[in-house]
């Protein structure tokens, strides 16, 4: 058997504080099918090594590929402050001068800080304002192409709303952080390792359709930020970040796009692009 998956098999196990256990309930096997596998006596087929990918949400080529003694999940800590930080590094609003001189986009705009709020103060939104803020800056860009501010906007306002269809477990994730169990050891464990017996297909399946509809409006808002010499670099970031968060509609299942995120999020931080340093710097600070 290959050792770098047997030990891969092991190490991201310990990184997210599960026990042989555990994993041998995620996979329907025994505890001693994991033992053999982390030792090596026994190979694990292929659609058991997609289903622990699938379950630690790690690429599977690097399970098979990469060292991965140095990971360890268990010691990170997230409270609801880092999380609202990470998101507002993730999902940037932005203004100018001339932009906010603009009376329909000042009126999306006002929306667009009132939709901010609600999310810090964990508030259900009103899809009805995030219509009305979408309407507004429609109607300054129709007016002024060069309020290319409206479309990064807009971008904005498609990212929160496809945050609002999270799976099961993901809303789970977020109260945990919300009510202060972010802090706890077992986070990882409880909260945001996936489980097959936890999705919702339904749910799943109204997020996709979401992602499906919204492709040709986010690219077409997309190529407007990348014509503008102001906010090309804001351009390049989206189409990074919607890798990262699983936003795309392709063949790839999520792992392996965040995979292709990160690493077009990493070579545009490298570039200087400074939406993507200031995304990557927040997450790592958590």
């Amino acid at each position: 058997m290959n050792n770098k998956i047997r030990e891969n098999i092991r190490n991201l196990r310990k990184a997210c504080g599960e026990t042989q256990k555990d994993l041998a309930q995620v996979l329907n096997v025994s505890e001693t099918a994991i033992t053999n596998y982390e030792k090596g006596t026994r190979q694990p087929d292929m659609q058991t090594l997609k289903t622990i990918a699938d379950h630690y949400d790690f690429p599977l080529e690097r399970i098979m590929e990469e060292d991965l003694s140095w990971l360890d999940f268990t010691s990170h800590s997230i409270d609801w402050d880092s999380y609202i930080t990470v998101f507002e590094a993730m999902l940037p609003i932005i203004c100018s001068e001339k932009a906010i001189s603009n009376a329909h986009f000042s009126k999306a705009y006002a929306i667009t800080e009132e939709i901010r709020n609600q999310i810090i103060k964990h508030e259900n939104l009103m899809f009805s304002r995030v219509e009305r803020a979408m309407e507004e800056y429609e109607t300054a860009f129709l007016e002024d192409a060069d309020i290319v501010e409206a479309a990064a906007n807009m971008i904005w306002l498609v990212f929160v709303i496809y945050s609002t269809y999270p799976d099961e477990q993901s809303q789970k994730m977020g109260e945990a952080v919300l009510y202060g169990k972010g802090r706890k050891k077992d986070f990882i464990k409880k909260y945001v390792l996936k489980n097959s017996n936890q999705t919702n297909d339904e749910a799943l399946g109204k997020k996709r359709e979401y992602v499906k509809d919204s492709q040709e409006t986010v690219m077409a808002l997309i190529n407007i930020l990348k014509q503008s010499s102001d906010y090309y670099a804001l351009g390049d970031y989206y189409l990074a970040l919607r890798y990262v968060t699983g936003m795309i509609d392709n063949e790839y299942n999520g792992a392996f796009n965040k995979t292709i995120g990160m690493e077009l999020m990493t070579s545009l931080a490298t570039l200087e692009n400074e939406y993507a340093i200031k995304m990557l710097k927040s997450a790592l600070s958590m």
